[in-house]
This record gives structure tokens, sequence and C-alpha cells, in this order.
């Protein structure tokens, strides 16, 4: 009897085992549908739109320059002191143009002492093609070689007597030029006449002369 009770008991547990397991299907989660958010795309910004646009400048002007097409002579003034045959496919800076067809450039050898237009040196504009900006050359007059200059290298005051507690009557600029009409009687000044024809004496220990000068007269005060 007691054999028959553990029995039932037994059966008893196990139906009651059998009623608390989930089904194998229930342990699977169902899936739930999801739903696709939608939502507007962030405007996106070109790195490029932040910067600042560049500045605009005008074009640099080009210096004027000749290139030589056929081999040519150069002259220390125009027509007159041969300096140097240049050949073709020479390339010089000009610097200035007489009204008569010369071009004048500098030709880029040690030329210490001269200044202004005695740096130059000159060809006829039918030998040469130019580039650059040449609209602008400046137009001179090439001083002739048959007579005495000084060339300033600095300012130089002109007296009106060889003599150095005189007057200054003017002033020769730097750069610039004058003939020189001859020498005191001792020696030590020289009267020079400036383009626009005023007069007077400078000291010749500034002096720095070019041109016919072997012969130059002396001059009483």
């Amino acid at each position: 009897m007691k054999a028959l009770g553990r029995w039932l008991l037994l059966l008893l547990l196990l139906w009651l085992l059998a009623g608390c397991v989930p089904n194998k299907a229930d342990l699977i989660p169902t899936a739930r549908p999801v739903t696709p958010t939608t939502s507007s795309p962030s405007p996106t910004t070109s790195p490029l739109s932040t910067l600042s646009p560049l500045p605009t400048s005008s074009p640099v002007a080009q210096p004027c320059e000749m290139i030589i097409t056929k081999a040519v002579q150069a002259y220390a003034v125009p027509r007159a002191e041969t300096f140097a045959t240049l050949d073709a496919g020479m390339r010089f800076p000009v610097a200035a143009r007489t009204e008569d067809g010369w071009l004048g450039f500098e030709p880029g050898i040690a030329q210490a002492a001269a200044v202004g237009p005695f740096r130059l040196r000159w060809v006829p504009a039918d030998a040469v093609r130019l580039e650059g900006d040449c609209a602008d050359l400046p137009v001179i007059t090439p001083p002739p070689l048959d007579r005495c200059y000084e060339m300033a290298m600095t300012d130089i005051p002109l007296r009106a007597a060889p003599a150095p507690d005189a007057a200054v009557v003017a002033t020769l600029p730097v750069e610039d030029y004058a003939v020189i009409l001859g020498l005191s009687p001792d020696g030590l000044w020289l009267k020079l006449e400036l383009r626009d024809g005023t007069q007077g004496w400078m000291d010749a220990m500034m002096m720095n002369i070019t041109g016919a000068c072997e012969s130059l007269p002396t001059l009483q005060p």
C-alpha cells in the first residue's frame, strides 16, 4: 500500500512538472517589426564655401627689355665712340630712347663712376625686338662727348667765386651732369655750366669727369 502511494505521488509530481515546462516555441522571442525612421538629411557645407575669395590685383607691368635680332654695333653715344659688338639673342633692359630711333641700355659691366646718361650704351631700334612695358620710356638727348662733363655722385654746391666762403648760386643734383668750362688759376676749382645755363664754381676735390677733358682752359674768376 505504501509502494502504491509513492508511485501515485511520483506520477503527480511528473504531471505537475510537465504542465510547468514552457512550450519550445514559447522560448523563441517573436521578432518585432522595426519601423524605419525618416529624417531630413543635414545640409552638407563645402569647406571651400567658408573661405574668403582671394583678392584680385592688377597685373604687374613687365620692365622693357630688348632682344638683339642681328649682330649690331653699340655706341657710348649714338653714331660715336664704339662700345662693343652685340650678338643676336642678347637681352638687355632698356632705360631710355632718343627721338631719332636709338635705344639706351645699361651694359651690365662695372661703371662705378659713371652716372646718369653716361651709364647708357646705344643701339639703333631696328636691330632689336622689344618686350615688356616700353610705351613710357624716357626720351633723352645723350650729351655729345666732344666736351668735358662733371657727373655728380652727390649734390654739388656751385659758388659765385672759386672760394669756399663764396655764396652758393646753384646746386648740381646727384645723378645729373654739367659742362666744365675750365679751371681756376690754382687748379683747385672747376667752373661749370648747368643745363639751364647757370654757371658757378665747384671744389675740384669732388670732381668726377668724363668726355674731352684733356686740355681744359684756365679761367679768371
